[in-house]
């Protein structure tokens, strides 16, 4: 019992110093909130398939790096279906996410929709102690080696709501808060906590071939801090990508990027503002983003001035 608490101290010291970072973290904002609202999956100016990687805080050992995998398709006018893959690693831990999500659409009035949807997911957590180096190797309190991981049904649900212009939304992550016990014959378990997202933003017409998007995501969890995520981002002649980003606590973010018909790059870099400035290299994110049809996408945008 005591070697498996200590192997766990050790693994979720990492999310303490994360701000308890159990889910993923994306910076390209504007493009990745069907991954923590399902009911985005009706979202046409996303792009329908996007591949995503990101790894934090370069340099320093253990730090997060998450790959992930993502797609919509409207099968009907007012429903869509998505896909979401995503590996998560952080320190000893990995968590392997695998989501199916569902989203209908409501016409509240001849401008405004809102949006409903829903998420099954199964995760495995998995601890490799074989990544636990520790300062005394003969510690008889402590086993390296081990390891052990577990499967996890779990749930998401979301509403949004747009117009040509704004949009925003609320979800739940993680609802059923499931327990995941990793090895069989030790007792124990990690919990993992629920999280809400608040998300807002809008479309805006700059003139000369130029928009602007502006998005703050908000995070809630409890007993950690509130995260809080704001972006601007500057599109000139449906091509060039550009703008700033801040995380509050943690980076300023640089975010650039290219679309080319139907295909959008867009790479980011954090300054590091926090502790952690002194003992790591930043953070890099890059998004690949195909739309199946762009001039849908594009016509659904109307200028507000």
């Amino acid at each position: 019992m005591r070697k498996f608490f200590i192997i766990i101290i050790i693994s979720l010291s990492c999310y303490q110093f994360g701000q308890a970072q159990q889910l993923p973290q994306f910076r390209h904002a504007i493009f990745s909130h069907f991954y923590y609202n399902p009911a985005y999956a009706m979202d046409p100016h996303k792009p329908d398939i996007l591949l995503n990687h990101r790894s934090q805080w370069t340099g320093f050992e253990g730090s997060p790096t998450t790959s992930s995998l993502s797609g919509t398709y409207g099968f009907m006018e007012d429903m869509a279906a998505g896909l979401t893959v995503s590996n998560d690693v952080l320190g000893a831990t990995k968590n392997l996410n695998l989501t199916l999500s569902y989203a209908y659409q409501l016409k509240i009035t001849d401008e405004w929709f809102m949006n409903f949807g829903i998420g099954w997911s199964f995760m495995q957590t998995q601890l490799d102690g074989s990544k636990i180096d520790l300062y005394h190797d003969d510690d008889e309190l402590v086993m390296e080696n081990l390891s052990g991981k577990s499967w996890k049904p779990d749930a998401n649900a979301g509403i949004m709501i747009s117009n040509n212009v704004f949009y925003g939304g609320i979800s739940a992550m993680q609802l059923f808060e499931a327990k995941y016990r990793l090895f069989d014959d030790i007792e124990g378990s990690i919990a993992a906590q629920r999280h809400y997202f608040i998300t807002g933003g809008g479309h805006f017409n700059a003139g000369r071939d130029s928009k602007i998007y502006a998005d703050l995501t908000t995070q809630l969890t409890s007993g950690t801090p509130a995260y809080v995520y704001m972006t601007g981002l500057w599109e000139y002649n449906n091509s060039i990508l550009a703008g700033l980003s801040y995380s509050h606590g943690d980076a300023i973010v640089l975010n650039v990027g290219y679309q080319y018909q139907n295909f959008v790059v867009l790479y980011s870099y954090d300054i590091i503002t926090s502790s952690l400035m002194s003992v790591s290299g930043g953070s890099h994110e890059i998004t690949l983003g195909y739309h199946l049809d762009f001039e849908k996408s594009t016509s659904t945008f109307q200028p507000m001035f």
